[in-house]
């Protein structure tokens, strides 16, 4: 088996096996907490992934590309964590701003805020390991940090806990498997390349440039999130929370599938970036590849939706999500083009296409608050559902359309 064969299989596992431990843990959040619970917490979630996926600014895929060795790990590394508590920061004056009255609910918002933060952290040191395509480690981290999280959640929230201190748990489980796996595993990888990776200390001018070089990237991570969760937003303004919690649940899918097709884009994506300065027909042969995977696992999904969605959601979440097979099949349309897009961005990426990307995200942006702004009021779920089928529809094909184009100036 070739490295990148076993670079895609390990992550492919790996993230099958997180998407299903997150989806265990939201079908336990559903079982022990009510469908207004459920709202509150995908609406923390809603406002925090915006704010770290713009200071994120995609620094994984940047890092794992940078073939020249441009910035050590140590630069990397610290710049995520000033980026990352500068987000954290602005949460937290959030908070104090909202001035919640309800301590559970505050709780609540503050665990989720953190856990995406020390989230981000363990980003940038699996970015170091899939720069060095050794995919094993990071699989390894999200196995057992997948397994850990439903145990966690399980014995937290059977005990009667409320949704806060079960968030609270899940944290501090996180921050003791970030010290005890990922920071040592992360450590021996630069002493095993101490000569690339510590040749130099951080200086403000490295960070600085790391900033301006990920800026487009950072957008397009944020408006990405937000073409997310926007649909979500006008759900909770022209609907009610309970509707929130419906969709959220169900539209769970997306993130699962995106996550798992996330996995073969990223595993692929080094190779794409060697392929892009020396072998263009095999980068577009590889891309194809993993383009057609992604459109059929869309495709399946839709119709597996279609067939059985209402027994699927009945025994994941109960008799209460069931009513809504409608909003699942309508989903699991714009999940097909989120996988396209999803792929074709790595694609990208690979390229350093990286202003191109932010322009066509932006115009995707633009598409879904339109889309939402007429049909969520009207249609609800599904018109949440369509808004985003139809922002993705446009950026999926305009990915392609500008992937084909460069494969052939550049052949």
């Amino acid at each position: 088996m070739t490295l990148l064969r076993r670079n895609i299989t390990w992550m492919f596992l790996a993230n099958v096996i997180m998407s299903a431990c997150k989806w265990a843990m939201l079908v336990l959040i559903t079982r022990y907490y009510n469908v207004n619970t459920v709202g509150l917490f995908s609406i923390a979630l809603a406002i925090s992934s915006p704010v770290y996926s713009f200071l994120n600014l995609q620094l994984r895929g940047i890092q794992a590309t940078d073939i020249n060795n441009k910035y050590t790990a140590s630069q990397y590394f610290w710049f995520r964590v000033l980026s990352s508590s500068f987000g954290l920061t602005i949460l937290l004056i959030y908070l104090m701003i909202y001035r919640m009255t309800d301590i559970m609910i505050f709780l609540l918002f503050l665990m989720v805020f953190m856990w995406k933060w020390l989230e981000s952290l363990s980003d940038v040191v699996y970015g170091q390991f899939q720069k060095y395509e050794n995919m094993r480690h990071i699989a390894i981290s999200l196995i057992s940090k997948g397994i850990l999280s439903v145990v966690t959640i399980f014995y937290v929230a059977s005990l009667g806990y409320e949704i806060s201190l079960s968030i609270a748990a899940l944290f501090t489980s996180w921050l003791i498997h970030f010290i005890l796996y990922d920071f040592i595993t992360y450590k021996s990888l630069l002493k095993k390349n101490l000569a690339i990776e510590q040749r130099c200390t951080i200086r403000y001018d490295a960070l600085k440039n790391i900033f301006l070089t990920a800026l487009p990237m950072g957008i397009v991570l944020l408006f990405h999130n937000l073409n997310l969760n926007m649909p979500k937003y006008f759900l909770a303004y022209h609907i009610d929370n309970y509707s929130v919690g419906i969709y959220s649940a169900i539209s769970y899918t997306i993130v699962a599938g995106t996550a798992v097709i996330g996995a073969i884009g990223q595993s692929a994506m080094p190779r794409l970036a060697h392929y892009n300065k020396h072998n263009m027909i095999a980068f577009r042969s590889l891309m194809l590849r993993i383009y057609i995977i992604a459109v059929l696992i869309g495709l399946t999904g839709l119709l597996i939706s279609y067939l059985f969605g209402d027994v699927i959601l009945f025994y994941l979440y109960g008799s209460e999500y069931s009513k809504f097979n409608n909003v699942f099949v309508a989903v699991m349309i714009s999940s097909t083009f989120i996988y396209a897009t999803t792929i074709t961005g790595c694609g990208l990426t690979a390229m350093h296409l990286f202003k191109l990307q932010t322009i066509l995200t932006v115009i995707t942006f633009v598409i879904i608050v339109l889309f939402s702004l007429f049909t969520v009021p009207i249609y609800g779920m599904i018109g949440a559902a369509l808004s985003l089928a139809s922002g993705y529809l446009f950026q999926s094909s305009a990915n392609l359309f500008f992937i084909h184009n460069a494969i052939k100036v550049n052949k």
